[in-house]
């Protein structure tokens, strides 16, 4: 609207009230239509005006009143608070004290329909991550062997032999055993020296044999004897 020559904008989709007035003159042939927000004076300039328009040709002697409002491809709620009208004059001004206010207050967040459909959709994520996560334990998880059950020396990480032999490095190899190479270690936290004996993948076939190897081991006990310490 025009305010003392300088034109203020206005945004219709703020909510806040907004006065128009529209005034045709038929002996200019003119319409003027001013607006302004509720409870300010009419300005003086109009905010669209047109001559040389002569309703009589258009209009019958006895017509209808009322309003209609549009807004494109927008939906969008227009609401008549209060109005007035006349043929002849100015219309009385109205008692805008008492009308309601449409600035429509924000919703709190935890009610806005993306938070909703956020919480929808993490309630459903979150069953489907706590499966994947118990199926990646169950998947890592170390099995046990029905002969660890019945002898049951110390059990080591395969991280924990890693560093005892410096990544299994080749200057710490010892030998070669019935079932792989042997490699030297100090154990870690424990400075203990021990012997990791690496079972080659190519006798898992004998696996039953090194068992019985490993058993006995553990029950032997001699000075010129390697404890057996545990397995990996």
């Amino acid at each position: 609207y025009w305010d003392d020559q300088k034109f203020v904008n206005v945004s219709l989709k703020s909510g806040r009230n907004i006065q128009a007035w529209i005034d045709y003159d038929h002996i200019q042939d003119q319409i003027n239509t001013t607006m302004a927000l509720t409870g300010m004076p009419k300005p003086q300039k109009p905010l669209i005006s047109r001559k040389n328009l002569n309703l009589s040709s258009v209009m019958q002697d006895q017509v209808y009143v009322g309003f209609s409002s549009a807004t494109g491809n927008f939906v969008a709620e227009d609401y008549i608070l209060s109005w007035s009208f006349t043929t002849n004059g100015t219309a009385p001004n109205l008692d805008v004290s008492d009308l309601p206010s449409l600035m429509w207050k924000k919703k709190p967040v935890y009610k806005t329909r993306a938070f909703i459909a956020g919480i929808k959709l993490l309630s459903l994520l979150l069953p489907l991550v706590a499966a994947l996560v118990l199926l990646k334990r169950y998947q890592d998880r170390e099995v046990i062997e029905e002969w660890e059950l019945e002898f049951w020396p110390d059990r080591f990480s395969y991280r924990e032999l890693r560093i005892a032999t410096k990544g299994f490095a080749e200057w710490e190899v010892l030998g070669s055993g019935g079932f792989g190479q042997v490699y030297r270690g100090i154990l870690p936290g424990t400075e203990q020296v021990i012997a990791v004996n690496c079972v080659n993948k190519e006798v898992r076939e004998v696996m039953n044999e090194f068992i019985v190897e490993i058993k006995s081991m553990g029950r032997l006990q001699h000075q010129n004897l390697v404890q057996l310490r545990g397995w990996c």
